[in-house]
């Protein structure tokens, strides 16, 4: 069969879900394109995300004969999923299906639009369903899908979460691939060769402050090990109760993956790991695995940890192997907000862990923290007891603050329905892009110490009890919320410059040897 996948929410091409899925359809004998439209879109009178009708019109021809067309996207694709489906179901005779953590979520909302959607891990499924499919045999009873028929759902049991994941084929980066992507400046889709391909995968702004390298994506495990309640994850586990929900592949199956991309690309870039926790392993595994890598890869990556699951040892292993750029997620430091977070954390421990990290600055000398602010259940001696754990994390540190949505799936987005704070199925919970800041006084304050070198003496005097009731009134929101734009708009053009720069250094010195 002709299978085209359209990924509609990673910002760049490297989409782990699509390219997994892709791989395995072609292990059995499928033909399999990929569409990337996450880069693209632009925001409408009502707030929503949306395609151009020239884009629509290049995606939907994009998918001409093809047997089955499937949809990918997190929440915050919702609106153009509807935008394509649409499109694809007036000007072509396919079937059109959605996967992804939006879909799994929201099943009823999703078939309103598509013909099937995917629940849980797709490969097996997708597969499953495209053999029956193919073959004349009942779809509607695939394991993982759901169909509406006759005016009714039908929801199929979840099958169990793949365990081998070494069984699994590599992510399809297979040189001549039809891979497309939307170039969103010129409002065309192309066809990716590898050099465009470098072009998506080469960060200009955000997390990664690395010149003009090429970062590759991939995952060394599947499932998380916290239960974090603003997290789909809260949602995934109950759906595999009794399982192994946490799976890791061998680490001889992870360098064979990294050493055959890098033979087929000629790739000396960066490796992102993304895991949900990469540290969430016993000293030796990391001990392990950093040997192998350091020993056959050799190249510089990233990771995500989390402040329970770090150590000095596990560290020591890491930035011997390469590590040089770590993530961890922090989110507040507001003792009653963790309850409610499920992050059973103290901020003693943060601070030790942070001053842990921070004495292996030589090797990482940028780490991001993830704050997550705009939580409508904080008060403002809340938004203090994070500003004033910020304040005693040790600099240099790069914050990724995001402003709180209501996931759907999420134990808080249910907590919110109770509350009357969001309605349900209303796509504004979710709606607007996470990084866009409340113009709150207390945002202002951490955004400043994170982005300027302003002295913390400066940042406590200003949240003194008599210069916060003074500064935080709703009449200067619009001076913070321009500030925020203002610098975020600097930023990128100095993330850019550098990238440019970068770019015209002689020789291969931006490689690492």
């Amino acid at each position: 069969m002709k299978i085209t996948l359209i990924e509609l929410s990673v910002p760049d091409t490297s989409a782990i879900g699509v390219r997994s899925l892709s791989s395995y359809l072609k292990k059995y004998g499928h033909n399999v394109s990929i569409i990337f439209l996450a880069n693209g879109g632009h925001k409408t009178d009502s707030g929503r995300i949306q395609h151009s009708d020239e884009v629509v019109d290049q995606a939907t021809s994009l998918c001409k004969g093809s047997d089955l067309v499937g949809l990918s996207f997190l929440s915050s694709g919702f609106h153009r999923a509807v935008q394509i489906t649409k499109s694809l179901k007036q000007h072509l005779d396919v079937p059109v299906i959605w996967g992804g953590i939006h879909a799994t979520i929201e099943v009823e909302q999703c078939l309103e639009y598509a013909d099937g959607v995917c629940r849980g891990e797709g490969e097996e499924a997708l597969l499953d369903l495209v053999d029956r499919i193919s073959s004349g045999r009942n779809h509607y009873e695939t394991e993982n899908f759901c169909f509406k028929k006759d005016g009714r759902i039908i929801q199929n049991p979840v099958r169990p979460l793949i365990q081998d994941l070494d069984s699994l084929p590599f992510l399809d980066y297979v040189p001549g691939s039809e891979h497309y992507a939307l170039i969103q400046k010129q409002n065309k889709i192309e066809r990716l060769d590898w050099d465009l391909q470098k072009h998506f995968l080469t960060p200009r702004v955000g997390r990664l402050d690395i010149g003009a390298q090429t970062v590759y994506t991939t995952m060394t495990s599947r499932g998380c090990p916290h239960t974090c309640s603003y997290c789909f994850h809260s949602l995934y586990r109950p759906m595999y109760k009794g399982q192994r929900y946490i799976r890791r592949r061998s680490a001889e199956n992870v360098m064979d993956e990294l050493s055959r991309f890098r033979a087929e690309h000629d790739f000396n870039g960066v490796i992102w790991f993304a895991d949900d926790d990469f540290t969430a392993v016993l000293p030796r595994d990391i001990d392990s695995f950093a040997e192998l890598y350091g020993r056959k890869i050799g190249l510089k990556f990233f990771c995500l940890g989390s402040p329970t699951t770090i150590s000095d040892q596990k560290l020591k292993s890491l930035t011997a192997a390469g590590l040089s750029y770590f993530e961890f997620g922090i989110q507040t430091g507001s003792s009653k907000t963790k309850a409610v977070y499920r992050r059973s954390f103290s901020n003693d421990h943060i601070i030790k862990q942070t001053g842990l990290i921070n004495r292996f600055r030589s090797a990482i000398p940028l780490p991001y923290y993830d704050f997550i602010l705009d939580n409508p259940w904080e008060t403002e001696e809340d938004e203090l007891e994070t500003l004033n754990l910020i304040l005693q994390i040790p600099k240099p540190f790069h914050l990724a603050l995001a402003s709180f949505r209501y996931f759907p799936g999420s134990a808080l987005y249910d907590q919110a329905r109770k509350e009357g704070l969001v309605d349900t199925g209303s796509e504004q919970s979710y709606a607007g892009e996470f990084w866009r800041l409340k113009g709150k006084y207390s945002n202002f304050l951490i955004f400043l110490y994170a982005n300027y070198p302003v002295p913390s003496p400066l940042i406590k005097l200003l949240a003194a009890k008599a210069m916060f009731g003074l500064l935080n009134r709703k009449a200067l929101s619009p001076f913070y919320t321009a500030f925020f734009m203002l610098s975020e708009k600097a930023k990128q053009a100095w993330s850019m410059i550098k990238h440019i720069i970068s770019r015209r250094l002689p020789g291969e010195t931006r490689r690492q040897k």
